[in-house]
């Protein structure tokens, strides 16, 4: 079980912080020293949170892959939106919340899981996050979802319609 969860928690972080196309906005080299601090902080995560049940390891990896990278970025400034995401009890739907306008991707991290869990979402876990930009949330039929951040609004709704798993998703919000 604790190989499974281990995997799983892998699977969750990896979601947040591979899905493409990932926009960490806040010029040419910002991005640069993003994608190279990225798979560090993910890895340092999840070893930290090896030894978790398996819902708190989720919820954990997340925060500390955030710390993580507010750690590496600290004094640059910038504003954070994060999307987290987990299952309802009935196992039909889902619960997500958005967090935007954050000082630090671990307060916005923070707020979205907390907002998933508010909603009734267990093993909430960050989804997607983004710097300086927009985020876009899409949901459709089959408990589709697709998420996407970008500079322009627009461009995050476009994105995360793309990204989403099934035909006939619609945004459920986009903030800037």
């Amino acid at each position: 079980m604790k190989h499974l969860a281990l995997v799983v928690a892998l699977l969750w972080v990896h979601a947040a912080t591979a899905q493409e196309p990932m926009r960490y906005m806040g010029g040419t080299a910002d991005q640069a020293m993003h994608d190279s601090v990225k798979d560090r902080c993910r890895e340092s995560a999840i070893e930290e949170t090896e030894d978790l049940h398996y819902f708190e390891q989720a919820r954990k990896s997340g925060i500390m892959f955030a710390e993580c990278m507010d750690r590496a970025f600290e004094g640059r400034g910038g504003r954070y939106s994060a999307i987290a995401y987990g299952k309802v009890d009935d196992g039909l739907n889902d619960a997500y919340s958005l967090a935007w306008g954050a000082s630090t991707l671990r307060s916005a991290a923070e707020a979205a899981i907390n907002g998933c869990e508010s909603e009734g979402g267990r093993d909430c876990h960050l989804r997607h996050y983004a710097r300086n930009g927009c985020i876009a949330y899409a949901r459709g039929p089959n408990l589709g979802q697709g998420v996407g951040s970008a500079e322009a609004k627009v461009q995050a709704e476009r994105i995360a319609i793309d990204h989403c798993d099934f035909d006939g998703c619609e945004i459920v919000w986009s903030r800037c």
